[in-house]
């Protein structure tokens, strides 16, 4: 893994891969512990992939994608594979 985005889209992989689950929530596509719907997690995940994509196809260094990246990187910062460097 060498930076956030490639560990941002190993989470949005996780991400979907649990969300196609069939434990993942009650009959009405619920999560029994966090109560939000898989629609709004599948939404979720889409629009980080956009600005990911959005991102790879940027000049390097964009400021503000970067920083979008490095944000949303950080919503897993308790993972054990993010660096505290990216905060």
């Amino acid at each position: 893994m060498s930076g956030p985005a490639e560990f941002l889209a190993a989470r949005l992989d996780e991400k979907e891969a649990a969300l196609e689950d069939p434990q993942w929530g009650d009959a009405h596509g619920i999560c029994y512990e966090c109560g939000t719907s898989q629609d709004r997690e599948r939404r979720g995940v889409a629009a980080m992939r956009a600005i990911l994509a959005q991102w790879e196809a940027s000049p390097p260094d964009s400021p503000v994608l970067t920083f979008a990246i490095y944000n949303l990187a950080a919503i897993w910062s308790d993972h054990p594979d993010y660096k505290k460097a990216w905060r």
